[in-house]
Formats: C-alpha cells, structure tokens, sequence
C-alpha cells in the first residue's frame, strides 16, 4: 500500500514537473515571439499588463476590504459603514489614477494632435488651391497673348489680302500670315506638351553621357557662331533618370545659353560640368553662359509659363525643364556668377527616389 502511494507520489510529481516545463516553455516561446516584434506591440502587452495587475489589485484590495468591514461590523455595527465608504474611495482612486487616467490622457492627447492636423491639413489645402488658382489664371492670360496676338495680326493680313484679292503684296501677307499660325501652332504643341503627364521610363545613366548627346544636337550651331564650349566632366556622375526626357532638358538649357550670348560682341563661351556629391546621393550639373544675365526682376518669373525676354519664344522651355527635372526628384536653381552671365544648377538623384513621378 505504502509503494503504490510512493508510486503514485512519484507520477504525480513527474507530470507536475512536465506542465512546470510545459508552461515554462510556452512563457519563453510568449516572450521571444513579443521580443521579435516591434515596439508598438511591446508597448500594447506592457499596457495590457499594467491594465490586468491593477484589476487585479482592485479584486484584492476590495475583498481585503470586506474582510475588514465584515470583522468592524462585528465589533462595531455603524463603524463599518464608514469603513467601507473610505476603502471604497481609497480602492477607486487608486485604480483611477493606475489605470483610468492614463488611458485618458492618451485619448485627450490623440484627440488634441488630430485637431491640430486636422487644421493644418485644411490650411495647407486652402494655400495649394490658392496657389494653384493664381497659376490658372497666369497660365490662362499667358495662352490668351500667346494666341491672340498672332490670330490678329493673321487676321488683318487676310482682311488687307480681302480689299484687293490681285495686290501683289497678297503673297508677302499670306506669307507673313502662316507665319503667324505657326506660332499659334508651336504655343499650342509646348503648352499640350507641358500640361500632358507622360510615362516615365527611370535607369541608370551616365550624366556625360547626355551632356554630349545633347551638346551634338547643336553641334553645328556651336561651330557656326564660333561658340568655346568648356566641359568638366565626371566621368563617373551616375543618375537615375529617363534618358529622352533629361536629354531634353540639357537641350532646352544648352539652347538658352546659346540664345543669350548671340547678340554678344566678344567670342560666346559655353560652359558645362557635372559631377557628384560627397555623400555621392546626388549627381549635379552646371550650364553656364557669358551673355547679359537675368534682370532680378525676372528672376522668380522666368519659371513662370509663356514668360520669356527672347523674341519669338514661347516661354515654356524653363518651365518644362523644371516640371522634368522636379518629376525626377530632383531641383533646379539659378545662379548669378559674379563675372557676369547665367548659370543654371542642377542636381538629380544617383538611385531611384521615392519623389520620382510622371513628369
């Protein structure tokens, strides 16, 4: 009888070991499942627990609680109550200020920032459409000069052509005419061209690369006019980029360079480098000039669309480079060097940029 009760002793101690292992077990595969998550999590089981010990306390506290009561009442009947009001108060104002008042002032805290993004976003909204409305309207006066001017101009040729149909200065009119409708039609293509969201088609380029691609487009104007062109290139500036579309805007900025130097007496000088950074993030380029500059007045406004100082142009070069350079991550600026001329300064990132969009 004594060994079955040792054995039975024996067995029961064995599982109660094994469920101690078992439980120990799962609390470790508990803790390093929490320790492999992230601290949102850790910070949710911390409330959690912090949440359980107070309820429990409170479970503790009031049954110690009617203990008390239960032996005052014993002893002394009307006493009790006014035990049971204070431990009541004591136990509730504990269990407030562990468990109700934190969980308070995080809602009076969300419900603050909330407000406060709430009214910044709506500010920022408000700024955006008044901002995007002032461009509207400048955008919308810029393409009425831009095609009435030339419309009139054509219209007044036809009506003269209209008085006398066998004046021999009809064909200088018509000619004078279609070149007006031209400019109306070139406005047209830039502004559709600026307006239209295109795909973009990002890898990894070398920025001499299109330097030179785009300095042959104008390879021939370049030796016509005498123009010294100055390259100081890294050869190892990489960019992520579309190649057309950066090409293109080296083409629009080569082209203003050229423009502004034409009217010059002295030899124009072209100057064009590139290179990286030193946390080697960003690629940068410079196209610089020797002509006249730009006027501080036209500074803010040569980004501007339709506006331009060079006869015939259509004011949208500027303005299109930077949309294709800001959809590539990446900035444009303008410099005034000291001994004279322009200078354009842009910088475009060496990978692929979270800010990268369809220019």
């Amino acid at each position: 009888m004594s060994g079955r009760v040792h054995a039975s002793r024996g067995i029961g101690m064995r599982r109660s070991a094994r469920r101690r292992k078992h439980r120990g077990g799962s609390e470790k595969a508990v803790r390093g499942g929490s320790g492999s998550g992230d601290d949102s999590r850790q910070d949710r089981l911390a409330a959690a627990r912090q949440r359980a010990s107070a309820s429990a306390k409170l479970v503790k506290d009031l049954i110690g609680l009617l203990l008390v009561t239960l032996v005052v009442a014993i002893f002394a009947g009307r006493a009790a109550m006014w035990v049971i009001t204070i431990g009541v108060c004591v136990i509730v104002g504990d269990y407030v200020k562990k468990v109700l008042e934190p969980q308070l002032r995080e809602r009076w805290i969300e419900r603050e920032v909330q407000r406060e993004l709430d009214h910044e976003v709506a500010a920022h909204r408000h700024q955006t459409l008044g901002e995007q409305s002032r461009h509207i309207e400048h955008l919308a006066a810029g393409v009425a000069h831009e095609i009435r001017n030339p419309i009139t101009a054509a219209k007044s040729l036809v009506q003269q052509m209209g008085e006398d149909p066998r004046a021999a200065e009809n064909v200088e009119y018509a000619h004078v005419a279609l070149e007006e409708l031209e400019r109306v039609e070139k406005s047209i293509s830039h502004l559709l061209r600026f307006a239209r969201e295109e795909g973009f088609q990002g890898q990894p380029l070398v920025l001499a690369d299109v330097i030179r691609s785009a300095l042959d487009t104008f390879h021939e104007r370049i030796d016509s006019e005498g123009v010294l062109v100055q390259l100081r290139l890294d050869e190892e500036a990489t960019i992520y980029g579309d190649p057309e579309k950066l090409r293109r805007v080296m083409i629009n900025l080569i082209a203003n360079a050229l423009d502004a130097m034409n009217e010059r007496d002295r030899r124009p000088v072209l100057s064009v480098e590139c290179g990286t950074n030193l946390a080697n993030d960003e690629a940068w380029l410079r196209v610089r000039d020797h002509g006249p500059g730009v006027e501080p007045a036209e500074r803010d406004d040569i980004w501007s669309p339709f506006f331009s100082s060079k006869k015939g142009g259509t004011g949208l070069g500027l303005a299109l480079t930077k949309k294709i350079i800001e959809a590539h991550g990446g900035q444009i600026e303008l410099e005034s060097p000291p001994t004279g001329g322009a200078a354009f300064l842009v910088s475009l990132p060496t990978r692929p940029s979270s800010r990268m969009e369809p220019a």
